[in-house]
């Protein structure tokens, strides 16, 4: 009591248990905060990734649409580039969509053979097939090729793209062979 007979309040503070608590909760916010934020970097990471891959994919794709269904010089040849056009040359040389078969870059290239350098840590791959008109893959020449480009980043597939050509449109379109 004070000298005029008043009670002298409490002084209300935190205890040492409960700043442990509240220090507890703030640690398990701040956790829970940086786990979101890793998880929304992966996410936007993987979204770049996926759009660079998709305009690679689209880009070997449109450059094999303006190739002839089959070569030229000899129509009726095997999957797979002739002599002259080897891998690893520029693809200026590539004439025909079989001459991409096989095709592997690691880092992916321009038709030039410049490499895209901007495209760090992807590989492109290009699979070309007969197919029958069902889809079924065949050994022979059906007419039908079916083209897979695939995007991969350390040996992780990110995209595959794929479109079908015939001989009947090479035929339909320019009186290609």
């Amino acid at each position: 009591m004070t000298p005029r007979g008043h009670a002298i309040p409490a002084r209300r503070a935190f205890t040492l248990v409960e700043s442990v608590i509240a220090a507890g909760v703030v640690g398990v916010l701040i956790v829970g905060s940086l786990n979101v934020v890793g998880a929304m970097a992966r996410a936007r990471s993987v979204a770049a990734a996926r759009a660079t891959a998709q305009t690679l994919a689209q880009a070997m794709l449109a450059e094999m649409q303006v190739a002839a269904y089959t070569d030229p010089q000899s129509p009726s040849g095997a999957l797979g580039p002739e002599a002259g056009e080897l891998p690893g040359t520029p693809r200026t040389a590539l004439d025909d969509i079989d001459d991409y078969a096989n095709l592997s870059e690691k880092p992916p290239r321009d038709r030039a053979g410049v490499a895209l350098t901007t495209h760090g840590g992807l590989s492109r791959h290009v699979f070309v097939e007969w197919i029958t008109a069902a889809g079924v893959v065949s050994g022979t020449d059906t007419g039908i090729k079916r083209v897979r480009v695939r995007i991969r980043r350390s040996n992780t597939p990110i995209l595959e793209m794929w479109s079908i050509r015939s001989r009947a449109w090479d035929q339909w379109v320019g009186g290609r062979p």
